[in-house]
């Protein structure tokens, strides 16, 4: 036999021989078995969802099953039953319902000069205030809105443009302060508002 013949057959052995004592070493040691596999984290839907609640930011918006409401002092929950963009972006139609958590009845106004203190604004700084309403009033301009004890009432508002830009926006916030009898001046406002869009007006003079 040639002895690069023998060289190659001896190198084939010895390769054969350490290949063998390292698979006899892995079956021995467990842990190296699995050593040699990178491992890939894996992110599972609770903890991609938690991350993701985190990072969005709290959005108010009129959308079925979820009404935005907010708590006035321990007099009343006013919750915002629609939010209406009407005749290409010149009207609003706020709809509000109230809800006494007292057993006394309460008696709502507007506050005094309702143009200056219900407005609506959007995020391209169309601003939009009071014109009227068929059920609700401004204090001194006659009868109060009765919210009985217990229960509830509801009001709607029509704003109109003051304030109008080039584009209409896609998200607003809507301000209203109130005037209860006996307890003064009440603020309640809303934020992130996603509209809806209707072309007739749900309110006359």
């Amino acid at each position: 036999m040639k002895i690069g013949t023998r060289v190659g057959v001896f190198a084939v052995i010895i390769l054969t021989a350490l290949i063998v004592s390292f698979l006899g070493l892995i079956r021995a040691t467990p842990e190296l078995a699995t050593a040699a596999i990178p491992s890939t984290p894996v992110r599972s839907g609770v903890d991609t969802s938690e991350r993701l609640a985190q990072a969005m930011p709290n959005v108010l918006e009129v959308s079925p099953g979820r009404k935005p409401s907010q708590e006035v002092d321990t007099l009343f929950r006013v919750e915002l039953d629609s939010f209406q963009v009407l005749e290409g972006g010149r009207k609003v139609a706020v709809s509000l319902s109230f809800t006494n958590k007292t057993s006394d009845h309460l008696y709502l106004w507007l506050a005094w000069h309702p143009k200056e203190t219900t407005f609506a604004a959007d995020d391209q700084g169309n601003v939009y205030r009071y014109e009227g309403s068929n059920d609700i009033v401004a204090r001194g301009s006659g009868d109060a809105l009765l919210c009985p004890a217990d229960g509830q009432t509801t009001a709607s508002l029509i704003l109109s443009i003051s304030v109008q830009k080039e584009r209409q926006g896609r998200s607003f916030s809507l301000d209203i302060q109130f005037e209860v009898a006996g307890s003064g001046t009440k603020r309640v406002s809303f934020r992130k508002l996603t509209p809806q869009y209707q072309q007739q007006i749900p309110y006359s003079e």
